[in-house]
């Protein structure tokens, strides 16, 4: 038996529209004005870029879950201390695939996100015919890819992402797997020139993953955005449990240690398990284990709040 304890909150996108190609491969003036997609409402921006000692940017989104570092050698999703590399190696169509160098990445030009048209200013990478882009959201790290015109060659247009991590796949979706937690890749939407969806979706690499996208109807220029965002934490209850009977629940205990963060406990017949709450994730060795001594039952319910009354 698996529970999950905590779920991803999907929001809707936003689109970028372009207001025509750039000029030259300099990316300059490539957004235009932000404008949402018809059906959809803008997801929300929480955090500038940090310009960082020696070169690049850094990204906090609002919950700190998932930082952004961002240099000439690439962007670096850190969780909890552990960095994975997701870089864009190559692009363009099945036949004619283009590398990608490495780049310095920049400031882009303003975009009025946000509900009361809040500047911000997206980290890019621009090489010939794209640029990819980043911004920092409620939810995570916005990752985006326009393409200024359409590439030569034929078939669909492939962009190929390397990523120095485990990768397991969930529902279709990419799932970066570190040691402390994981990284959902999804909310996959890919649009052209007049805000017309284009169909989209991940593949399995040796090196990482791939996003293919169906250009045949669009006019350019295109984009390609997923958004990274911390995965799901999911407990095997068997696994936390000190027997082979099936825990009897799990139990919001509210903050007891007073950090700020909501912990609970799990429970079975002799034993009670209580788990700490934190900023990024929960860890899952046990802060304190209560046993039955004596008795053939430790109890029925179990409820918590404030223990040590400091608020």
């Amino acid at each position: 038996m698996r529970r999950t304890l905590f779920t991803l909150r999907r929001l809707t996108l936003l689109a970028l529209a372009a207001c025509g190609a750039p000029s030259g491969d300099s990316g300059a003036g490539l957004y235009g004005d932000a404008v949402a997609t018809p059906g959809t409402t803008p997801r929300g921006w929480s955090a500038a870029f940090t310009e960082v000692e020696g070169g690049g940017y850094l990204a906090q989104p609002s919950d700190r879950a998932l930082i952004g570092h961002f240099s000439q050698t690439g962007p670096r999703l850190e969780r909890e201390g552990e960095l994975f590399s997701v870089r864009l190696r190559t692009w363009g169509r099945d036949d004619a695939a283009r590398a990608v160098a490495d780049v310095a990445p920049r400031l882009g030009d303003c975009l009025p996100l946000g509900a009361e048209g809040e500047c911000v200013e997206p980290v890019e990478y621009a090489s010939p015919g794209l640029v990819e882009w980043w911004v920092a959201t409620e939810e995570g790290l916005e990752q985006g890819w326009t393409i200024a015109a359409a590439p030569a060659g034929e078939g669909d247009i492939v962009l190929n992402v390397n990523v120095d991590a485990d990768l397991e796949w969930d529902d279709g979706e990419p799932l970066i797997v570190g040691a402390r937690g994981q990284v959902a890749v999804t909310a996959l939407a890919a649009w052209d020139a007049d805000g017309a969806a284009l169909d989209a979706g991940f593949e399995a690499t040796p090196e990482g993953f791939a996003i293919r996208v169906d250009d045949a109807d669009a006019r350019y220029p295109i984009t390609v955005d997923p958004v990274y965002t911390t995965a799901p934490t999911t407990l095997d209850l068997f696994t936390a449990s000190s027997s082979a009977r099936a825990p009897q629940g799990i139990v919001p205990l509210g903050d007891t240690n007073g950090d700020g963060y909501d912990d609970f406990a799990i429970t079975e017949t002799t034993y009670t398990y209580v788990y700490n709450g934190g900023a990024t994730s929960t860890s899952w060795d046990s802060y304190a284990t209560y046993i039955a001594l004596g008795s053939t039952s430790l109890g029925t319910a179990v409820d918590g709040g404030d223990l040590n009354n400091d608020g």
